[in-house]
């Protein structure tokens, strides 16, 4: 569901096997969330994704949130050589 007025800070998250950390529940509006010094690795094969926020086709928004000095790394699937940091899909504004 969604979320306001939320902190994440200071947290490692690995070998999730998806994304590391998403805001992206269709039909939400997440407002207000502080990301900061999150470390993501090895989000393994299905999606190598470290972060997204919001979602395809404007299905949910993230907006009026700080995302800042977080650490996304080694998350490239070797089969298909993808791999992508942060993601703010369509929809999603001041973040």
């Amino acid at each position: 569901g969604a979320s306001s007025h939320a902190t994440f800070q200071d947290l490692v998250i690995h070998h999730t096997n998806r994304t590391g950390f998403a805001a992206s529940t269709a039909s939400a509006v997440y407002t207000d969330l502080t990301v900061r010094r999150v470390e993501i690795y090895d989000t393994g094969r299905d999606t190598s994704e470290c972060f997204v926020f919001g979602c395809t086709s404007n299905r949910c928004q993230v907006h009026d949130s700080t995302i800042e000095l977080n650490y996304c790394h080694d998350i490239v699937d070797t089969m298909t050589n993808y791999g992508v940091g942060i993601v703010v899909n369509t929809g999603s504004y001041s973040t």
